[in-house]
């Protein structure tokens, strides 16, 4: 087995460690590579603990309910069960009383063609008298 000395296995040490390092994280042991080792790693260790300070902050942060007041609320009467859209009420649902419609206006149509064939035999009426 090859003995590494002790310079090359420090600076080999700092080389694997520097390239596990983060881009920010790097950059900061860069700002403070005239310290030894030791300081910078209290540094970092710091940084680590408020950091996770931080997230269990986050995960403990119990987001609060919402409040609506009466304005807040949209009341709208409208609403089909058949469509399930809010445009009209179910009793005026055109899919629904389509059918209902069709002989609303089939008997509308006959009814106005009796009134012209009454108004038509009236004035025959009135002619012939």
């Amino acid at each position: 087995m090859v003995s590494i000395s002790k310079i090359e296995y420090n600076r080999k040490l700092k080389e694997s460690f520097y390239h596990g390092l983060g881009f920010y994280t790097r950059m900061k042991v860069a700002e403070k590579s005239s310290q030894a080792l030791e300081e910078i790693l209290d540094c970092l260790e710091r940084i680590e603990d408020n950091l996770t300070l931080e997230i269990e902050k986050l995960k403990n942060y119990a987001q609060r309910k919402a409040t609506y007041t009466d304005k807040d609320k949209f009341i709208n009467n409208n609403w089909c069960s058949n469509c399930k859209n809010n445009t009209h009420k179910t009793k005026t649902c055109y899919f629904l009383n389509r059918d209902q419609k069709k002989k609303t206006e089939r008997t509308s149509r006959t009814a106005k063609r009796e009134e012209k064939s009454c108004i038509m035999v009236k004035k025959k009426q009135k002619l012939w008298s």
